[in-house]
C-alpha cells in the first residue's frame, strides 16, 4: 500500500520530478484524446507534461516513463492486460469538468479551481465519492444509451432537455475542419 502522495517516480533506477497537481494530469488526459495528434506524438506530449526535468530523460527510458506516467494517471494501480471488447466510452475529462468540479468542491469541502495544488490522487479520491449529482445523471444515460438500454420516462425527458451536455462532441480534426469548410464553399 502506499500511503504518501508521490510527486516523484522511479525510471530506470532513477528518480524523477513529476507534476503532480490535478490539472497537470487532465491535460494529458486531454493530449492522449486529441485527434489534432498523432498517435505516435501523444506519448511524447503527455511526457513532457508530466516530468518537470523532461529533458534530462533518457530517450531510451521513454517507455518505462510512459508506462509510470499512465500508472500514475490511474492513480497507482497497475494496469492490466484487457482482453475482449473495449469498454464504451462513458466520460469525457475536458466536456464533463463543468459537471465534475462542483461535486468534486462539495466531497474536499473547498473550491479546487481555487487552490494552488491539489494532488491528483486527492482529485481522483473525491471524484469516486461525488454520488447523486448531474454527473452522475449524465454518465448513467450515457452507459443505458451505449447498451442500447430504454430510457425511463423521466430520464428520457431529461435526455431530451439536456442532449448538448450527455451526447459527446464530435471534434474534427484541424485536416478535417478545413475539408467540411471547403465542402461548405468555405476558403
Amino acid at each position: 500500500m502506499l500511503y504518501e502522495l508521490p510527486t516523484k517516480v522511479d525510471v530506470n533506477g532513477i528518480q524523477y520530478s513529476i507534476r503532480s497537481d490535478y490539472r497537470a494530469i487532465l491535460d494529458i488526459c486531454c493530449a492522449l484524446n486529441d485527434c489534432n495528434l498523432q498517435e505516435r506524438e501523444k506519448p511524447i506530449i503527455a511526457l513532457l507534461i508530466f516530468y518537470k526535468d523532461f529533458d534530462e530523460l533518457p530517450s531510451e527510458s521513454y517507455q518505462e516513463a510512459f508506462e509510470k506516467c499512465l500508472w500514475f494517471v490511474d492513480g497507482g494501480k497497475e494496469r492490466t492486460r484487457k482482453t475482449g471488447k473495449k469498454a464504451p466510452k462513458l466520460m469525457d475529462w475536458e466536456q464533463d469538468f463543468p459537471f465534475i468540479v462542483g461535486p468534486v468542491n462539495r466531497v474536499l469541502g473547498k473550491e479546487i479551481r481555487a487552490v494552488k495544488y491539489l494532488h491528483w490522487w486527492s482529485f481522483l479520491s473525491a471524484y469516486t465519492e461525488i454520488g447523486d449529482c448531474t454527473f452522475q445523471k449524465i454518465v448513467s444515460i450515457r452507459a443505458k444509451l451505449a447498451k442500447g438500454m430504454r430510457l425511463e420516462k423521466g430520464e428520457r425527458e431529461w435526455y431530451l432537455r439536456n442532449r448538448e451536455i450527455v451526447d459527446f462532441k464530435t471534434e474534427f480534426s484541424n485536416v478535417e475542419n478545413e475539408m467540411l469548410s471547403q465542402w461548405a464553399g468555405g476558403k
